[in-house]
């Protein structure tokens, strides 16, 4: 075997007395691809940082194999040039130099073998058109566009484009996800996959992880533990290791109490043997402290808002748009019930914000009208996390005008208390906001908007940098809300897990024309599926001999090419396709039934090889649903001709 790109070894760093890595070590072969998640704060993008040569380690190695570049897209996206062409040129700064220096020495008749090899090894004298295919490549057909402009998932769509013409070996992205719309993760998904290149990813987004990774890494208590396989091997081996964990803890605190019950009895003479069982029980109550706590409150409370009334919400042939003659989609009816979780998708700047302006009323409409009702109050929660003052302390932004209190449903409890519930340790109460990572600042954003009173939610892109212990948490309190729920996001996962229905902008197939809002009841996959349904009796209707297939395009605004006409349906098949629905409907079912059995704590408490067993089942459920619904379309392609 070559030797891998990057070794790690024995890595460890801290900040003052917050260790992040104690012992980290790590190999990354050639063509790898690596998940990397852990809890908020526990160092993530500080080891990818030390892995850039961006950020000094306290002790241990980190070996490049000569020549491997490296290349890191953090979290955050700044940029210090001006438009989207001249982001994407940074990376041909030497070999522009270069030409300009070939230029200089041809005029004045001097050598210009030097700035010929720099040409050369730089990307070439055609530099411009590698930049035109990456920026079209990641959507960014605007050269000219100011950066200062551009949505958060553009910038990130800039970002990604730069990466790629910096022409790396090793690829880093910190929650590359955020902020992007689902056409542009799949795309991203399928270019990493296809690209060859290694990569170590941190995110939280599980669909994510399963589609692009082939081994998982975790940072836990300041280690780094790999497990081999994609994300949902990883979460079956770390249920193995919780069921041993919770019957290790059990057999130890059982050990205890009689040691303790011994131990008080205080017999007066203390010879070697007792003093043996007083050395192991104060090496037992050791171990039992330093056991696993709960890091984040099994279950988080969201504040209720006045009991909502017979009219919530309605949206009636609303238009929203900076200017009358820009709407950004085309005049919507929309009406909100109780009880009821929207997701809002689309691409990147279409305006799915700005539909969340409307509703909270920051925005006001082109066209039609917008009724709330009397009792409804509207909380929003802002991808941008702007009500975060870096200067503040943790513990001062949830109480800006002293005290101590924060009220949880009613009910006084202290803001050090209900800080731990959101996985704040005491020493953290006192830190300066600017000192938390990412993941932690977007965690008490969240602790603050809970504490607010409402009955209408409005959130975007609520799960940007969240842990995945804490982004279960969010999805199951916003399931037991009884308000409704709005709530702008990507990640698909968690739109399969909360959303009973989903708003999607649907681009226009005139350029010119404004997108259109299209409204179905049921999560992220259902809607998936419906739109696959409608795609294909469009197709059908306009007399397509064969529907178009939602799929990964090598380009981000490409659409999928039409495929040649299939043949007609024998016998057999039409008796498939007229009982392939039920057999889908089925599957689903079961999928969902597979999913409750795994989500049964009482499960992983008996029998680990039991709970590994369910997650098995889950996995042929899925694969089994996804495997009946691409022969629907297979079948109802055909049955087109």
């Amino acid at each position: 075997m070559d030797a891998p790109l990057l070794s790690i070894t024995a890595l460890h760093k801290s900040f003052g007395p917050r260790p992040l890595c104690i012992d980290a070590s790590l190999a990354v072969q050639a063509g790898e691809r690596i998940g990397l998640i852990g809890d908020n704060g526990t160092g993530k993008s500080t080891f990818l940082k030390m892995v850039a040569g961006l950020e000094p380690a306290d002790g241990g190695t980190v070996s490049l194999r000569s020549g491997v570049r490296v290349a890191l897209m953090p979290q955050a996206t700044h940029f210090s040039a001006a438009t989207a062409g001249e982001v994407l040129a940074e990376p041909f700064a030497a070999v522009q130099q270069a030409i300009a220096d070939y230029e200089r020495a041809a005029v004045a008749q001097q050598d210009v073998d030097d700035a010929l090899a720099r040409i050369e090894g730089g990307g070439g004298w055609d530099w411009q058109r590698h930049v035109e295919r990456a920026a079209s490549l990641v959507g960014m057909t605007d050269l000219s566009a100011e950066v200062a402009r551009l949505s958060g998932g553009q910038k990130k769509r800039l970002a990604i484009g730069r990466l790629m013409l910096e022409r790396p070996d090793l690829v880093l992205l910190d929650e590359p996800t955020n902020h992007l719309d689902t056409e542009t993760v799949e795309w991203l998904e399928g270019w990493l996959c296809q690209s060859g290149l290694a990569d170590i990813v941190v995110t939280h987004d599980s669909y994510f992880l399963e589609a692009v990774v082939d081994r998982m890494a975790e940072l836990r208590h300041g280690k780094l533990r790999t497990y081999e396989g994609a994300y949902s091997d990883y979460i079956a081996a770390r249920a193995s290791e919780e069921a041993l964990e919770a019957r290790s803890t059990a057999r130890l605190t059982q050990l205890l109490k009689g040691e303790a019950e011994w131990a008080s009895r205080a017999p007066k003479a203390r010879g070697t043997k007792a003093q043996a069982r007083l050395d192991r029980f104060a090496a037992g109550k050791a171990s039992l402290a330093a056991a696993p706590k709960a890091r984040v409150a099994a279950s988080l409370a969201i504040q209720r808002g006045p009991r909502l009334g017979k009219t919530i919400l309605e949206l009636r042939e609303v238009v929203a748009g900076f200017a009358a003659t820009r709407p950004l989609f085309t005049p919507f009816d929309f009406k909100l019930q109780a009880g009821e979780r929207w997701g809002i998708v689309g691409a990147n700047g279409m305006g799915k914000t700005s539909l969340l302006r409307l509703v909270d009323g920051t925005l006001e409409p082109l066209a039609g009208q917008v009724v709330r009702g009397k009792n409804t109050v509207v909380a929003v929660f802002d991808q941008f996390r702007t009500n975060l003052r870096t200067d503040q302390l943790v513990q001062q932004f949830l109480v800006p005008e002293g005290g101590d209190t924060v009220f949880v449903e009613g009910a006084p409890v202290h803001v050090s208390s209900y800080l731990q519930r959101f996985a704040f340790p005491p020493q953290a109460h006192t830190l300066r906001i600017s000192q938390l990572s990412g993941g932690e600042k977007n965690r008490l954003a969240l602790a603050q908007y809970l504490l607010t009173p409402a009955n209408v939610l409005l959130l975007d892109e609520p799960t940007n940098d969240l842990d995945i212990l804490t982004l279960s948490v969010l999805e199951d309190a916003l399931q037991r809300f009884t308000g409704c729920v709005l709530v702008v996001s990507h990640d698909r996962y968690f739109l399969d897990k909360v959303c009973t229905g989903i708003v999607a902008f649907e681009p226009a197939a005139a350029a010119a024309t404004p997108p259109t809002l299209q409204t179905v009841q049921g999560d992220w996959s259902h809607y998936v599926k419906m739109q696959a349904k409608r795609v294909a009796a469009a197709q059908s209707a306009s007399g397509s001999k064969k529907p178009q297939q939602r799929a990964k395009s090598a380009h981000v605004g490409q659409a999928p090419s039409v495929a040649a006409p299939a043949a007609r349906l024998t016998h057999k098949e039409k008796l498939e396709l007229a009982a392939i629905e039920a057999k889908i409907e089925a599957a689903d079912a079961e999928v969902v039934a597979c999913t409750a059995a795994l989500e049964d704590p009482a499960l992983w408490q008996t029998d680990a090889k039991a709970g590994q067993a369910a997650a098995a089942n889950l996995k042929a459920a899925q694969k089994k649903s996804q495997r009946l619904f691409e022969r629907w379309e297979t079948l109802a392609a055909k049955a087109d001709t």
